[in-house]
């Protein structure tokens, strides 16, 4: 019987099975890179390549900058400090519950809200894609690529971190919204485009359990409703957090409010198996992850199947920070080395940013600790702040 053999072998790193394996799955996912880049129109420049211009519709659309409302007679501003909703809904969830209220409520059913963040600036193509998507009517809601290298970086350790969540629009997000048009591993908070009755219908008041999450919860009760998701062509920019400290609470937070949701008995198991799946694989990284040092101190012979399963995986969240990188950092702008210094430092980064998932998986889920909202702050210049539309 074949043993395999490790990849350290008396100190030395050694050429074995396991190895090429491993490295064949890294270049096999290169490869898939560049088949999207054919196949699905993949840009890996600024994003200035849109289908249309902002141009070509005329004086439909108006090219403006924009500031974030600071009048408190606003809905959501002073006016809902008192205002609890029926369910006991907090946080977040409460303000936007608040702005669907009768009394509150300007929007008709067949208006379009669009959810940002504080921090959230528009490009042209994003305009472009909201426009397209609108106009089409074949879903209820969408959803774009949001990305976190635009402008001036902050912290380059958490922005390189934040690769892997434009990896993950690119790869499940677009595949669930694109192909499904379900929602199967919820959605972000931000970048949503919903009709205005479709969310008037799914509302965002559930309850305590759904404050946390309010974007997860909300998707998971419209995929349970039966509404249509899209994917959203266009990117917007959002700045990564400017802490470590925010960067683990953030996570913190998702974790929780995902667990929330996978546990809410509102939702049939059917509709949430996704957030289910994520709050295993969450719950239990700190175990996996041992698996790294492990694996490199006190090797044990395992079966070929085992290195492969270990191997895909393994190249799966490369794949991701790579082309997360690949999309947020234009060659144009860094030039062909600068861009493969940065790919480089990204997968180093994976390994070091590792370390603080795992500390905000033990804060969820490990260490007991009240209910909170960590709110992130991410003030920005107004001169940063201005749209490029």
């Amino acid at each position: 019987m074949d043993v395999p053999v490790s990849y350290r072998e008396r100190g030395r790193w050694v050429w074995n099975w396991s190895t090429v394996k491993h490295i064949f799955f890294v270049l096999l996912y290169l490869l898939v890179i560049q088949v999207n880049v054919y196949l699905f129109g993949l840009n890996l420049d600024d994003g200035d390549n849109s289908l249309h211009s902002l141009d070509s519709y005329g004086q439909a659309v108006e090219r403006h900058s924009y500031q974030p409302a600071q009048d408190e007679s606003c809905p959501g501003g002073g006016g809902a400090r008192h205002y609890r909703t029926p369910h006991g809904t907090l946080f977040k969830a409460r303000a936007l519950q608040y702005s669907l209220e009768p009394e509150v409520d300007i929007l008709s059913d067949d208006d379009w809200i669009i959810h940002l963040d504080e921090e959230t600036l528009l490009t042209e193509d994003a305009v472009v894609g909201i426009i397209n998507f609108v106009s089409e009517g074949r879903h209820h809601f969408g959803q774009g690529v949001i990305t976190y290298s635009r402008g001036h970086i902050v912290n380059w350790l958490t922005t390189l971190a934040d690769s892997v969540r434009v990896g993950v629009d690119y790869g499940s997000l677009r595949f669930t919204l694109k192909v499904l048009h379900k929602p199967f591993f919820s959605w972000k908070g931000s970048f949503i485009v919903a009709n205005a009755a479709a969310e008037k219908k799914v509302s965002f008041d559930h309850g305590p359990e759904s404050s946390i999450a309010e974007d997860c919860f909300f998707a998971m009760v419209a995929y349970q409703l039966g509404y249509s998701f899209g994917f959203v062509e266009g990117e917007m920019l959002e700045k990564s957090t400017f802490t470590l400290k925010d960067f683990v609470h953030q996570r913190k937070r998702w974790m929780r409010g995902i667990f929330l949701t996978a546990s809410s008995s509102k939702l049939p198991v059917r509709y949430k198996m996704g957030p289910i799946l994520m709050t295993l694989a969450a719950f239990f990284l700190p175990l996996t992850s041992l698996n790294i040092p492990l694996g490199l101190l006190c090797p044990i012979p395992v079966k070929p199947s085992l290195n492969i399963v270990c191997a895909f995986i393994a190249s799966t969240f490369e794949f991701l920070f790579i082309l997360g990188t690949c999309k947020s950092f234009s060659v144009r702008r860094y030039g062909v080395l600068r861009h493969c210094l940065l790919v480089v430092a990204t997968l180093g980064c994976s390994f070091f940013i590792l370390i603080f998932e795992n500390i905000a998986s033990i804060m969820a889920f490990w260490m007991p600790s009240e209910t909170e909202f960590y709110v992130v702050k991410k003030e920005l210049n107004f001169r940063d702040r201005q749209s490029i539309v």
